[in-house]
């Protein structure tokens, strides 16, 4: 399962979303949008409604997908709460990164 982040992480997801912000829409309505097939916007509906960010409802013989609002509030509260928290910043690497400075001698 992919967690939100990681869900939002490959462009076509992200680009999905997007699309979805405020209005919601088909499977192939997505991938007449995005100029994708509708095998590839399927898969990547599927990925990202098991994340949790996606809704669903079916209408007539279509099944139409929406943002899950809550969901993504509470991400965004989360992602704001790390703010200033010093859990990531400019001078303290990330996991993997070397300790002296980009570009020093």
């Amino acid at each position: 399962m992919l967690t939100a982040p990681r869900a939002l992480a490959a462009a076509p997801r992200l680009e999905i979303a997007e699309a979805l912000a405020g209005q919601s829409r088909s499977t192939q309505e997505l991938a007449t949008f995005l100029g994708l097939s509708a095998s590839v916007v399927s898969r990547h509906l599927q990925q990202t409604t098991r994340a949790g960010l996606l809704t669903s409802r079916r209408e007539g013989s279509c099944v139409l997908y929406s943002l899950d609002g809550t969901r993504l509030d509470r991400i965004a509260a989360a992602l704001g709460g790390l703010a200033g928290t010093g859990a990531v910043s400019p001078s303290r690497p990330l996991r993997g990164q070397s300790t002296t400075a980009a570009g020093g001698d």
